[in-house]
C-alpha cells in the first residue's frame, strides 16, 4: 500500500483486562478558585475545605473576604488514586460579631469520571452560595505486561542442542509532550478498539472530547491511547479504515466545516489502516499522504510559502516495505512553524533546548527506528515552552506525568512504542 496522493480543498467549500480497571491510575485535582454567587452581607469572610476519595478534608483557605460575584483564587491541589473519584468540599461563613465563628454553609460532592474541567456548587438558602472551579488530571494505563515467550525446546538424548530461548518482547516505551495549559486532561493508554471506543463515547457524554489519538502494536494486537479535554466542540472519530475508505470519508466530512486535526497510520492484521479526528473549523486545509521524507519536507515549505498552510499533525510510517513514508494534515495559520526531521536523541535534545531558549513550543514529536537507530521528527511553533519526556517505561512516565501536572504542564501529545 504505497500511497502517493494529495488531497487539497480551500475553505469556502483494554487490552480488555479480565477486570475493567486500569493496571495503573494516577490523578490530581487542582482547585482553581471559588466564585461567590451570593453573599448575604456587603463583604463575607469565607472558608473552604475539600477532600477526595473519602479522606478528611484539607483547608483550602480561611478568612478571605469576598462580595457577591467576586472570585477567590485558590490554586491548591490534592492527589487522586482511582477513577471515578469523589470530590467533596465544604464552605463556611464567618458570622461572629466579636472573634471568629465559622458557620457551615453546606457540603457538596461530585463524582469525576476522568480528567477535565468541573464545577461544584455549594448552596444555603439563608447564608448564600458559592461555586468551586477545579481542573482534574487523570492518567490510566491499561497496557498489559509483555507476553511471556514460549518455552524453549529441550534437546533429547540424540545429542541435539537445546534450542535457544526466544527473547521476550521489549516493554513499551513512552514519549510525551507537556505544555502550559489551563485545563485538565484525561489520558487513557492501552485499550483495544472496543473498550477504547466505549470510553470515548462515555467521556463525550461528560463533555470530554478526544484531542490526540495514537496506536501501538503488541502481541499482534492493536492498542489505542488518547488524550481528552473538556470542550463544547464535538470531535468526530473515524477509525480502522483502509486508505480508499478513509479518503472517501475524508472528502465527505471535510466537504462541510470539519477539518482533520489529528490522525494516525497503523498496521492492523498486516494491512495499513487510518484513523482521524475531525472538528468543526473553517480554514483552508490540505492532507498529503505517502511521500518520501525529501518530498514531504519540500511540500511543507511549499504550502507554508504559497498558501499559508502550516503542518498541524504528521505521521512517519512504513507500509509493506522498508521505505519510510510521511503523511501530514495542514491548516491555514498565520503563525510560522518549524519542522525537524531525522534527528537522533542527542541532536533532538540540542535542537529542543535551543528552541526553548527562543520561546518555542513542541506541537508534535514522532519517533521511529531506521536500521538499529532511533530518530525523532518534530513540529514546533512559538509559545510558552513546556517539557518533553523521551523513552520512558510506564513507571518512569507516570512519575514524570505526576511532576509535570503539579507544575501546570498538561500532556498534549503521546506516543507508545518499543525498541
Amino acid at each position: 500500500m504505497r500511497m502517493h496522493a494529495v488531497l487539497s480543498f480551500l475553505a469556502g467549500g483494554l487490552l480488555f483486562l479480565a477486570a475493567s480497571h486500569p493496571a495503573a491510575a494516577e490523578g490530581r485535582v487542582t482547585f482553581n478558585d471559588m466564585v461567590v454567587q451570593k453573599c448575604p452581607d456587603g463583604s463575607c469572610p469565607w472558608k473552604l475545605s475539600c477532600g477526595v476519595e473519602g479522606k478528611p478534608e484539607s483547608e483550602m483557605f480561611a478568612g478571605t473576604k469576598a462580595k457577591t460575584k467576586y472570585t477567590v483564587n485558590i490554586n491548591r491541589g490534592l492527589d487522586i488514586r482511582t477513577f471515578p473519584a469523589e470530590i467533596r468540599c465544604t464552605a463556611w461563613l464567618d458570622t461572629g460579631w466579636i472573634g471568629t465563628t465559622w458557620d457551615k454553609l453546606n457540603t457538596a460532592t461530585i463524582s469525576v469520571p476522568a480528567g477535565g474541567e468541573y464545577t461544584l456548587d455549594i448552596n444555603s438558602r439563608d447564608n448564600g452560595s458559592v461555586t468551586v472551579r477545579m481542573s482534574v488530571d487523570s492518567l490510566e494505563i491499561f497496557t498489559p505486561a509483555p507476553a511471556a515467550p514460549p518455552p524453549a525446546a529441550t534437546g533429547k538424548a540424540t545429542g541435539k542442542k537445546a534450542a535457544a530461548a526466544p527473547k521476550p518482547q521489549p516493554a513499551p516505551q513512552y514519549l510525551g509532550i507537556f505544555n502550559p495549559e489551563p485545563e485538565g486532561r484525561a489520558v487513557v493508554v492501552g485499550l483495544e478498539w472496543g473498550p477504547f471506543k466505549k470510553r470515548v463515547d462515555e467521556l463525550a457524554t461528560r463533555g470530554l472530547q478526544l484531542m490526540d489519538i495514537e496506536t501501538f502494536e503488541q502481541g499482534g494486537k492493536v492498542y489505542w491511547s488518547g488524550i481528552f479535554r473538556s470542550t463544547q466542540i464535538s470531535t468526530l472519530l473515524i477509525a480502522n479504515q483502509d486508505w480508499d475508505t478513509f479518503l472517501k470519508n475524508w472528502k465527505t466530512v471535510t466537504g462541510s466545516r470539519k477539518r482533520l486535526i489529528n490522525f494516525t497510520v497503523y498496521q492492523n492484521g498486516g494491512k495499513g489502516n487510518f484513523a482521524g479526528l475531525f472538528r468543526d473549523l473553517s480554514e483552508k486545509h490540505s492532507f498529503w499522504v505517502g511521500q518520501s521524507r525529501k518530498d514531504f519536507e519540500a511540500k511543507v515549505k511549499e504550502l507554508a510559502g504559497t498558501q499559508g498552510l502550516r503542518l498541524l499533525d504528521m505521521n512517519a510510517y512504513r507500509s509493506g516495505g522498508p521505505s519510510l513514508l510521511y503523511a501530514g494534515t495542514f491548516r491555514f495559520q498565520e503563525a510560522p512553524k518549524e519542522f525537524w526531521t531525522a534527528l537522533d536523541q542527542n541532536a533532538f535534545n540540542a535542537k529542543w533546548q535551543a528552541a526553548r531558549a527562543k520561546q518555542m513550543q513542541l506541537v508534535d514529536v514522532e519517533t521511529y527506528k531506521d536500521g538499529d537507530k532511533r530518530f525523532y521528527d518534530a513540529i514546533v511553533h512559538a509559545g510558552s515552552p513546556g517539557e518533553v519526556a523521551l523513552n520512558l517505561d510506564a513507571a518512569a512516565f507516570t512519575a514524570r506525568w505526576r511532576d509535570m501536572v503539579a507544575k501546570g504542564l498538561r500532556p498534549t501529545n503521546l506516543s507508545v512504542y518499543r525498541d
